[in-house]
C-alpha cells in the first residue's frame, strides 16, 4: 500500500469463507508528514453495506481478496518469465481452463513464483458491490501475498510482532 501524504488510505480485506460468507476487515490510515495514524479499523464485519459511509472522493482504496474461489500455485521460477501472458499463467494452475473467465496474477520470490487466479465473476461481482457504496480500489491484490505492499511501510529493516518478525529490505 502507497500512502500520500495528507490523504486517507484504506486497506480492506475480503475473505471469502467456505459457506461463501464473508469475513471482511479494514484499516483507515493517514500520513501527515512523517507521522502515521490508524484513523479507523474493524474486523469480522460480514456484509458489503456494513461499509457505507467510509470512502470518499480522496481515499486511495487497496483490496486483497482472499479464501474459497482464489487458487494459488507454487511455480518454478525456470518455467515462466516476469511478461509470461495471462493465458499460459492460468493454463499452469488450471490445465484447458477458458482464460478469459480469470484473472491472473503472479508474485515473484526468491526461488519461485506464485500464481494466484480468481474468477472474473467473482472478483467483478465483489467489485460491483464496492461500487455501489462509492469504494473503488487503486490496487486490487488477489490471494494472500499484499504483504509485499505492507513491507513498503515499514521504516525500519526488522520488526517483530508477538508471533511474526518481517524484515525490510
Amino acid at each position: 500500500m502507497m500512502l500520500h501524504s495528507n490523504k486517507n488510505s484504506i486497506g480492506l480485506s475480503i475473505d471469502i469463507l467456505e459457506d461463501e460468507t464473508r469475513l471482511i476487515n479494514y484499516v483507515c490510515l493517514k500520513i501527515n508528514g512523517k507521522n502515521l495514524t490508524i484513523t479507523q479499523k474493524k474486523k469480522n464485519l460480514t456484509a458489503i453495506h456494513e461499509l457505507v459511509n467510509l470512502f470518499d472522493t480522496d481515499t486511495f482504496v487497496y483490496l486483497t481478496i482472499n479464501g474459497k474461489g482464489i487458487i494459488n500455485k507454487k511455480i518454478n521460477k525456470n518455467q515462466i518469465q516476469l511478461d509470461t501472458s495471462q493465458d499460459k499463467l492460468i493454463n499452469l494452475v488450471l490445465a484447458n481452463a477458458n482464460s478469459a473467465d480469470f484473472y491472473a496474477q503472479k508474485y515473484l520470490t526468491t526461488n519461485d513464483f506464485f500464481v494466484t487466479i480468481a474468477r472474473k465473476s467473482l472478483v467483478d461481482n465483489l467489485l460491483s458491490e464496492l461500487e455501489s457504496i462509492a469504494c473503488n480500489p487503486i490496487k486490487l491484490i488477489l490471494g494472500p501475498f499484499d504483504i509485499k505492499y505492507v513491507l513498503k511501510l515499514i521504516d525500519t529493516q526488522k520488526t517483530a510482532y508477538k508471533h511474526l518478525s518481517v524484515r525490510n529490505r
